[in-house]
Formats: C-alpha cells, structure tokens, sequence
C-alpha cells in the first residue's frame, strides 16, 4: 500500500519502476569513516568521511555524535556540531579540542528500510607540530610493469610557528625485490617502467618530519603508506601486414609459399625478450569444416598457396603465444 500510494502521487506520464526483495534477504548496510587520528598542536579543521557501503536498500542517513562526551564545554560544542551534520562529511574543528585530549567520532548509517550500521573514529590532539598531508592519488594503486609509476605527496607546513623545515624521505616496506626508486628525498617519486614484477605486492612509506631550524630537533611528523598491486598484461598477438590476405588461385605447379610473420608479437611486460614467447598455429578451413595444427612454433611460418584447394575457400590461420614469464 505504501509502494502503491507514493506512485500515485507520480504523475500519470511518468514510470517509475519498482524492486522488492525478501524480507529475509540481507539489507543491512556497512560503512567506515576515513580521517586523520591525530591532530598536531597547529592543526585546524580536519574532513572525516563516512563511505557508505552495501548496493541494497540505499540511499543512507547519516547521523554524527560525539560519542565520549563527557560534558565538557568543548565536548559539547562539537557534539552540537556533530548533530548537525546530515552528510556524509564531518568537519572536526581540531582548535577546539584541547592538547592531550581525545575524541571518538561515530558516525551511523540508515537505509530507507531503517537498517542500520555503525563506525567509530577516535582522534587525539597531540603536542607535536604535524606536517600537512595531500595525496595525488589513492593510497592503493594498481601498477603495470610497462608504465612507469608515479607518486606525488604535497607537503606543507602549519603556519602557527616559525623557523620549521620539513624532511621527507620513501622506504620500501614489502615486495618481492628493492626498487629502484627515482628518488627516496622528494615528495615524488618515479617508479621506473619494467621495474614491477607482475602480479606482485609492494608497499612503499613516505615520511615527512617537522624539524626546528633553531634546536635541530623533530618536533613531529606523519607519514601515509602506499600499496601497489602489479596486476598482468594480455601478450600481444601481431602478424605483419594485417589480419586478412586475399590470394590468387594459381596452378600447382605455379605454387609459391605465403609468408607469415608474428615476430612483432611482445610480451608489454618483458619487450626486450622476444626469445620468451613461444609460438603455436592452427589452420581452418571453412570449405572442409577442419582444424589442422601445424607443426611449426616459430614466429615466421610459410604457407603454401597449393594448401587452397578450392575457389572461394576461407582459411583461418589462428596464432596462439605463450611466455616464459607468464603461467
């Protein structure tokens, strides 16, 4: 009856199309909140994000609280802030929490069926003095051997004190080898093309430290981890001169041998190893309904025309490669 009342009050020219499941079938959403967990002491507002997840029964409610409050002033004016905020977005005012303290953000999730999920966030405000963070890009990245890798953070120092610099530096935590990174003192780094193994995980560090020009000491940093996922690259099949030839019916006496060449076939990953493909060939022809292997493995095959039989016939010639780098 509800489904039925909200359509009529829809215009009578429109369509509205309508999906009902189970009850019994799960609806229930999930959600994770995404933010910075330690506020430095020149730190102002900071965004932490709720991602809704689960495609049934959206779209979602958001609902903020504060959820350790214990009454303070400064509790309550971000509790009445977190109230207040519908989106999926929180903007913690870091000025207002006071150095040492903590705070736990939760944040709850309702879809239209009013099932519900729930993520909690905890914050510390801190004396150090924290570098500024931006990424270019996802902390997760898919990388392919051919193409080079490229990483940029932006770094800025908080403007509350003066004579600070900031040291940055890459490591590399895990992989199947050390890379050979363009440069481990930049805020970007380059990953060479060819340097990855496929299907292979590595992650790299990046560290920026807040230093005191006058004492030389730290006085706090912060640093963001990257996950690189090598994931495989189809090998290239080419025959030079195009996927099609049309040859003249000759005598067979007057045969002669077509030339097929698949030697520009490449490994994208490997493209200075031609000697690691491997070659196998088949022959159909479509006036006899048959397959043929034919027994050469080598990128160059010759083909006799005496092979055409028959006016008209079509012979599709099927070129298969393998690496020795590839299962």
């Amino acid at each position: 009856s509800t489904i039925a009342s909200a359509n009529n009050t829809q215009d009578v020219n429109s369509y509205s199309q309508v999906v009902v499941t189970h009850a019994s079938e799960t609806t229930v959403p999930g959600v994770n909140l995404v933010g910075e967990t330690t506020i430095g002491l020149c730190d102002g507002v900071s965004e932490i994000t709720a991602n809704g997840e689960g495609s049934l029964a959206k779209p979602f409610i958001y609902s903020w609280a504060i959820v350790n409050n214990t009454g303070l002033k400064w509790e309550r004016s971000l509790s009445t802030v977190a109230a207040q905020t519908t989106t999926s977005v929180f903007v913690l005012n870091g000025t207002q929490i006071p150095l040492g303290q903590n705070v736990t953000v939760a944040v709850t999730v309702k879809n239209w069926l009013n099932d519900s999920a729930t993520a909690h966030l905890r914050v510390s405000k801190v004396h150090n003095i924290l570098p500024i963070l931006r990424l270019s890009c996802s902390p997760n990245i898919t990388a392919r051997r051919s193409e080079v890798t490229d990483i940029h953070v932006q770094v800025r120092i908080p403007k509350c004190s003066g004579n600070l610099r900031v040291y940055t530096f890459w490591r590399q935590l895990k992989g199947p080898h050390q890379i050979s990174l363009s440069s481990t003192r930049s805020p970007s780094i380059r990953i060479p093309a060819l340097s990855l193994q496929p299907l292979s995980f590595y992650q790299l560090q990046f560290v920026a430290k807040v230093v005191s020009i006058l004492s030389n000491t730290t006085v706090g940093q912060k640093a963001v981890i990257f996950n690189v996922k090598v994931v495989d690259e189809p090998l290239r099949a080419r025959i030079k001169g195009g996927s099609t030839r049309t040859v003249p019916i000759v005598p067979a006496a007057a045969a002669y041998s077509l030339q097929i060449d698949a030697s520009s076939s490449m490994d994208p990953g490997y493209p200075s190893s031609p000697e690691s493909l491997s070659f196998s060939w088949s022959i159909y022809d479509s006036s006899t309904n048959t397959e043929s292997q034919l027994v050469s493995t080598s990128a160059v095959i010759s083909l006799s025309t005496s092979q055409l039989v028959s006016p008209k016939s079509m012979l599709s010639l099927s070129l298969n490669t393998s690496s020795i780098h590839k299962k």
